[in-house]
């Protein structure tokens, strides 16, 4: 590994500390970091000098060693001078007491019985100060509302699209401290360069092109990295160098959210207050949701315009609503769904809702048959519903309403007819409305009392007729 360091660049030595490392040298472990010219792999006894870190210390606890300006560092001073082209770097691990001590340390490090571990891994470093120019600081921009320079990313729904660009010119100040625009430009999604973008950079036309990204770019994946590369193109013949700069954002295309489904509603006419709605959107599928109104179901049509929410009470004919949610973390917006309300009119029962007895219309047992065993015209049942009686209090016959109600018998003898009521009303099983309560009047006859009339015969008439 060959690391070409610079003035103002910084070199970081570490480590990854094995367990059995950690195990073996216990909490006395310590790092001792060195450097030599000679070439390992051709001296069999390199010349190591030890480093030492700010504040003097040979002997670290800390695995990491910072080079913060290696052209000044004295590891490199030979190399600064241009008696070596190369410097190498180890790193020693082991007790403090055993790293303390030269002379130990040196057999110990020639010993295939050595009680330190010793890097197999040499860096090697030189300074090759390259002629490039690093440009300006590269800032680069989204013309979309979630743009958020923090993160450098990008939020699209489903239609939308951005334009990404850089917002201020490319340009540098080369070592003559002179403007330089010798830059070429590329843009790439996820590392791989996107046709058209490519650019040489002028002093007339400093600009980076632009790139635009819509939410069907990068749906498959979820999201996607479009990175500004700028090259300085000082030397033709190297495709990359230490001054070249990339800045990445990140485009995400949200998932389109899908509307919870509302069920047709079915209303009965005279019934309010109606909560349905209101119950439905209540529910826990539409938390987290915006939830729009349309006038249709086209939301590019001309015709189409935002409206509020529909007040069931004031529905009096079936019609259709249209709705969308929106995300209220993406403001992305789903398809408009739609739904039915319809209102059904109430529909009461049918018949005379008269019914007539004799007092002897009695069964064997004394009593009389119910309502419409009497008379089946008196409340016409029809399939469908749910039919319920009430008493002459308009409380459920016999406590659930179910039974057909019988009058009861009066005492005789009777001075005049009975005059009795129940009532009944019936529920649509299949739209769940109730009808009106009906009475349904009930007269009990007495038996019919003979009427006397007089008969007149003549005298001598030969024939009389019995009365």
């Amino acid at each position: 590994m060959l690391l070409n360091m610079c003035t103002g660049d910084t070199l970081i030595l570490s480590t990854h500390t094995y367990e059995a490392l950690k195990n073996f040298y216990g909490s006395t472990m310590r790092f001792m970091y060195q450097y030599t010219y000679d070439d390992p792999e051709k001296v069999d006894k390199p010349k190591w000098v030890t480093m030492k870190d700010d504040a003097g210390n040979e002997i670290l606890s800390d695995s990491v060693f910072v080079i913060k300006d290696p052209a000044k560092h004295e590891a490199f001073s030979k190399v600064a001078s241009g008696d070596k082209k190369l410097v190498f770097f180890r790193l020693v691990i082991g007790k403090e007491d055993v790293l303390k001590d030269a002379d130990e340390l040196d057999v110990s490090v020639q010993s295939p019985c050595r009680n330190v571990s010793v890097s197999n891994l040499v860096v090697k470093a030189s300074l090759n100060c390259a002629r490039c120019t690093r440009p300006d600081a590269v800032k680069l921009t989204a013309d979309h509302s979630t743009f958020d320079k923090n993160t450098m990313t990008v939020q699209l729904c489903k239609g939308e699209s951005t334009t990404l660009s850089m917002t201020n010119k490319v340009h540098g100040i080369d070592q003559d401290n002179k403007d330089y625009y010798t830059y070429v430009t590329v843009w790439k999604k996820n590392g791989t360069n996107i046709s058209g973008t490519n650019k040489k950079i002028t002093k007339d036309s400093p600009m980076a092109p632009t790139v635009d990204v819509s939410w069907d770019d990068v749906q498959a994946a979820g999201s996607a990295k479009y990175t500004l590369s700028i090259h300085d193109a000082y030397d033709p013949a190297l495709s990359e160098t230490q001054c070249d700069t990339t800045v990445t954002i990140t485009v995400i295309a949200n998932p389109e959210p899908e509307a919870p489904t509302i069920d047709d509603i079915d209303l009965c006419e005279k019934v309010k207050p109606r909560t349905e709605l209101k119950d439905r959107l209540a529910e826990s599928d539409f938390s987290g949701y915006k939830v729009n109104w349309y006038s249709s179901s086209d939301p590019t049509a001309a015709t189409t315009a935002a409206v509020s929410e529909p007040d069931l009470d004031a529905v009096a004919v079936t019609s259709t609503y249209y709705y969308s949610v929106t995300n209220t973390n993406t403001l992305c917006e789903s398809p408009i769904k739609e739904f039915d309300v319809n209102v059904h009119a109430t529909s009461n029962p049918l018949g005379t809702r008269n019914v007539s007895y004799l007092v002897k219309d009695t069964t064997a047992s004394g009593v009389f048959k119910d309502l419409l065993s009497q008379d089946g015209n008196a409340v016409q049942l029809e399939a469908g519903y749910t039919y319920v009686w009430f008493d002459r209090n308009k409380n459920l016959y016999k406590g659930d309403g179910s039974s057909v109600p019988v009058p009861d018998v009066p005492s005789l003898p009777l001075t005049a007819d009975v005059q009795d009521s129940f009532f009944v009303a019936r529920y649509d099983n299949t739209y769940k409305c109730w009808s009106e309560t009906l009475s349904v009047q009930v007269t009990i006859f007495g038996a019919p009392a003979p009427i006397p009339e007089d008969v007149y015969y003549c005298v001598g008439s030969s024939r009389v007729v019995p009365l």
